[in-house]
């Protein structure tokens, strides 16, 4: 995840930014811990709400099929990682999301009544917002941590785009419909901290909002992508700008690593992939698989360019990325497990390149602010 140190059960500890005197967010300096799970497992809930205003648009514009596959999703990809925090924090509040997104799927795929789907669309929405409360209750009004969840919801989209599109044409549709959903539920958790963002700094609050927008016209539907689609690039560099803007708002910061801790990270999220992915669990498998990336590699490659080793940086994005394509492609574990080998071979030659540097070896929220700015 984005700007979070994952490290086990470790929490995240944030200060936030002064507040304006009449926010309804917590006061000026108060120091803010939240777990990754939390972040994670509420990150996981506004992705269901993406899928299903993208099945919503489609079954609108009456592609009926897309609309219950991306209906499904939910369901058979999601539910899953939220049911056990769910369950633990309330008692049946697992099973009352369960039913609604079910519902949901029925109906679609049985193409049933307009004003019923319609219903259990609204009713499916309002189940994934009070399962987000049941987890973190007051703390989803917290400015500071909707924007962890904005900026992990925006790294989601930004992988589904850039996977979705190869040779400015679109060559996984689905993967493109899902970037779409996670980009507008996304900006609509902008909305509820717009105001606070706006009071904290005018500034950028109009450049997030203006990238928003700017996004909003490269995405500009999900039944029908441009042609050609937009450049993978813009879409990222727009992303990153939104990403890098909310952070500074809110004083989003991540906790320090060393250049060993951080390979170490990687190498035991790339582990855990292999695991998760041998016990069946696909998307769980490629959510560790892209943190391995996210959060561990691409903070060292401002380093490893500025020490001349653009090459090595070059090959192992592309094999981060093979990783992650080949745990959606279903591949062999055997062939997982080799291309893990490559990987860590290439991570040892990080180790002594940066062993060697004179630049230091900490990981911080400056390094991702002055890369994608």
């Amino acid at each position: 995840m984005v700007l979070l140190a994952a490290c086990g059960g470790d929490t995240v500890s944030l200060v936030s930014t002064p507040t304006a005197a009449d926010s309804p967010f917590p006061a000026e300096g108060i120091s803010t811990t939240f777990s990754p799970q939390l972040v994670e497992t509420v990150v996981h809930l506004y992705e269901m709400e993406g899928h299903l205003i993208t099945s919503r648009e489609l079954w609108g514009r009456q592609h009926l099929q897309e609309a219950a596959a991306h209906a499904a999703h939910p369901h058979a990809e999601l539910f899953f990682l939220v049911q056990g925090p769910l369950a633990e924090k309330k008692a049946g509040s697992d099973q009352h999301l369960l039913d609604a997104l079910q519902r949901l799927v029925y109906l679609v795929a049985n193409g049933a009544d307009d004003d019923e789907v319609q219903a259990a669309y609204e009713a499916a929405f309002a189940a994934i917002e009070e399962a987000a409360t049941v987890l973190a209750g007051e703390t989803l009004q917290d400015p500071t941590f909707v924007t962890l969840v904005i900026i992990s919801l925006l790294e989601r989209a930004n992988q589904e785009y850039t996977e979705a599109i190869e040779s400015t044409t679109v060559v996984n549709l689905e993967e493109y419909q899902d970037a779409y959903g996670y980009l507008i539920s996304a900006r609509q958790l902008f909305q509820r901290v717009a105001d606070e963002a706006r009071a904290r700094d005018i500034e950028e609050y109009f450049k997030v909002a203006d990238t928003f927008e700017q996004l909003g016209s490269l995405l500009p539907a999900t039944a029908s992508p441009p042609t050609p689609p937009a450049d993978p690039a813009l879409v990222s560099a727009d992303i990153k700008t939104i990403q890098v803007e909310l952070a500074e708002i809110f004083g989003v910061g991540r906790n320090e690593m060393t250049v060993e801790e951080t390979l170490a990270f990687i190498s035991r999220t790339l582990e855990q992939a292999i695991v998760t992915y041998e016990a069946g669990n696909v998307e769980e498998a490629y959510e560790l698989a892209a943190s391995a990336y996210l959060d561990g590699f691409e903070p060292l490659e401002r380093q490893l360019s500025a020490q001349d080793y653009t090459s090595l940086v070059e090959t192992l994005e592309v094999q981060f990325k093979q990783f992650r394509t080949r745990i959606r492609a279903g591949v062999p574990v055997e062939e997982l497990r080799a291309l893990q080998q490559k990987i860590e071979a290439n991570l040892e030659q990080v180790a002594t390149a940066l062993k060697n540097s004179h630049i230091p070896s900490k990981t911080t929220t400056s390094n991702f602010k002055e890369e994608h700015t």
